[in-house]
């Protein structure tokens, strides 16, 4: 590691120990050692580009904007040591300084690409919120990933010492400054910027593409201004106004209308089973037999899809019936789904077995807030053994509820999210891993393996659901079973570097399984699109009696009253939405930016965009606000 003397090896003897002698040396080497991190910080940011600019402009803009970025973030990051070098001739506080400050710096950059990699979003308050607040029952890592997080931020120190040596020995022979290097960085910003302006304003897919690649970048736009000098492409701009998400400044008004009912005279028992990351193609006789035989007398929807690919807006659109672009106002005013509502007012009695804690996401304080006597949690150290225990608590309370009235229960089994399963649990599927290390994912990882231990897991929960199924055997008359998902799960299928969910919108993480047993129904196969959307109004609808228009309180209209597929469906949150058509994909950002997909997610520069489309999905993004 390294030493005092080590430190002080760089210093020049010759020279006259006078304070603005050493203040001025200390300044020069923390200089230096900066911009060596800059060069190191831009070959990790290498791991951001998976796809690499197609024109000479991009890959100008690529370069620039880098060197620009990250060494933007490298120099402020350093910028209270050169104020301490000021005041103070303690070289060793600004060298070990240094050194704490760089390896931080660079540990987090090399972590942030990791997230990129797997969900082409940097690290973020609702990263950092899942991973302190949310805990092992939402973020757990196996025991070799942390050993592999360990070793990187041990390479990383030991490459910083190695820096820091160099950089002292280097000035003992030099007494170049290197402002040269240093006045190279403001011109690369200032040069980023006034490219992205011209490729925004002109509507340059490889200059736009990338504005969001680097950590903490905000790219510059002039749109009026290119207009003013006739350098804007009109009828691009046009197109993206007319499909921009204008901010809501309205309150929130949901319902739009007071929800009324006429009550059966024999309501039906509600019994909701989701499971988390099933994605649409793993329901089977080998992986999920229990299911696969429920299906059978039950409605089976074979293009189904959720409101989202993450468990908050997944859940979100598959309680609440509209898109998850309400979360937010959902959360703040802490506004309970108009089904949940209507549910309690007629007397249900209502129960919720999570398997992970329904405070992270905040569950509790929005899809079920207004539950009685909410189960928050269950018990058990790792996903399976929650499993068993919400399976085991909602057993006991069947066998001992002694209400005469109805129930609505919702079981959240999470295994399949985590990939976990008792070590004594028999693997059907094989080869499979024991435990699954993220930082190891990459194009050239064997998915297979992967997925095996998926397919085990969701093997063991179907036995969990199994379970359940056979104690309702002699309640079906009465009773409605929904089972489902909250979004999908990705191995790498689309061969562009995504694994897991939460990382785009096509169907590996968007389409799911549904499969729906209700009273006096005979058993179907419906095969056109339908949406996590239409659930809500089915149950209000056609089980609880609501006679409102279904446009009061969803998004959606009965599955019931579908007899083909939507012209569109929502998929998404606010900033970052999809519009799936029935050959194409449409993904959006805020300010209208969208790309083109087809069916196995890949970029269609063909197709052209449905205008109509995505203006009606904005309007039921904005329609639930007051004016």
């Amino acid at each position: 590691m390294l030493s005092y003397a080590d430190i002080n090896e760089w210093k020049i003897s010759t020279l006259l120990n006078t304070d603005i002698t050493i203040k001025t040396n200390i300044t020069r080497w923390l200089t230096i050692y900066t911009l060596c991190n800059v060069f190191v910080a831009l070959l990790i940011s290498l791991r951001f580009y998976q796809t690499l600019p197609t024109s000479v402009i991009g890959y100008i803009f690529g370069l620039v904007q880098a060197v620009g970025q990250l060494g933007l973030l490298s120099f402020l990051l350093v910028t209270p040591l050169y104020l301490i070098a000021k005041i103070t001739n303690n070289q060793k506080i600004i060298i070990i300084g240094a050194l704490i400050l760089s390896c931080a710096g660079l540990t987090a950059l090399l972590a942030d690409t990791f997230i990129y990699q797997l969900y082409r979003f940097h690290i973020n308050a609702m990263v950092m919120e899942l991973f302190f607040a949310g805990g092992s029952e939402v973020i757990s890592f196996p025991f070799s990933m942390w050993l592999m997080i360990i070793g990187l931020i041990i390479v990383v120190v030991f490459a910083q010492v190695l820096v820091v040596k160099g950089v002292s020995r280097y000035i003992t022979h030099s007494n170049k400054t290197h402002k040269t290097l240093i006045y190279l960085i403001p011109l690369c910003i200032l040069l980023s910027h006034f490219i992205h302006i011209w490729g925004d304003a002109t509507f340059n897919r490889d200059i736009t593409k990338q504005s969001k690649l680097l950590p903490l970048a905000y790219p510059a736009t002039a749109k009026s201004l290119m207009a003013k000098y006739g350098l804007l492409d009109v009828e691009a701009h046009k197109t993206q106004s007319l499909l921009k998400h204008k901010k809501n400044k309205g309150s929130l008004q949901y319902p739009l209308a007071k929800i009324e009912s006429k009550t059966k005279e024999q309501q039906p028992n509600i019994v909701m089973i989701v499971i988390d990351s099933w994605r649409s193609d793993m329901m089977s006789e080998a992986i999920t037999p229990n299911i696969f035989a429920f299906k059978d007398k039950s409605l089976q929807y074979l293009k189904h899809y959720s409101g989202s690919n993450n468990t908050r807006h997944g859940m979100f659109s598959l309680m609440y019936g509209i898109p998850g672009t309400y979360w937010d106002y959902m959360l703040k005013e802490q506004k309970s789904p108009a089904l949940i509502q209507t549910l309690i007012k007629q007397g249900y009695q209502t129960n919720v077995f999570a398997s992970a804690k329904l405070t992270m996401p905040e569950f509790d304080q929005t899809l079920f807030v207004d539950v009685p006597k909410l189960r928050t949690h269950s018990i058990g150290q790792q996903p399976w053994q929650r499993d068993n225990n919400l399976t085991s608590d909602y057993m006991n309370w069947s066998k001992t509820n002694n209400s005469e009235g109805p129930n609505f229960s919702l079981l959240f089994f999470d295994s399949a999210h985590s990939f976990s399963l008792p070590d004594n649990y028999p693997m059907k599927f094989l080869p499979s891993l024991e435990e699954v290390n993220f930082l190891a994912l990459n194009d050239d990882y064997d998915p297979e393996p992967f997925i095996n231990i998926y397919k085990n897991s969701l093997h063991y929960i179907d036995s969990k659901v199994g379970e359940v199924l056979k104690s309702l055997e002699g309640e079906l008359e009465n009773t409605i079973v929904i089972i489902t998902s909250d979004h999908g799960e990705e191995f790498n299928d689309s061969k562009r570097g995504y694994w897991g969910h939460n990382g785009n919108y096509s169907k590996y993480q968007t389409a799911v399984p549904l499969i729906i047993h209700w009273p006096n129904k005979a058993p179907a196969i419906i095969d056109y699109q339908t949406s996590h959307l239409s659930i809500v109004p089915t149950l209000m609808s056609d089980a609880l009696g609501v006679t409102n228009k279904t446009s009061d309180y969803s998004s959606a209209i009965s599955l019931f009253e579908q007899k083909k597929a939507l012209p569109w469906l929502f998929l998404g949150r606010t900033g970052y939405y999809a519009i799936k058509v029935e050959k194409n994909l449409y993904e959006l950002d805020r300010v209208g930016n969208f790309t083109i997909f087809n069916d196995e997610y890949l970029e269609d520069e063909q197709a052209k965009i449905n205008i109509n489309y995505v203006q009606e999905a904005l309007l039921e993004m904005s329609r639930f606000y007051q004016k």
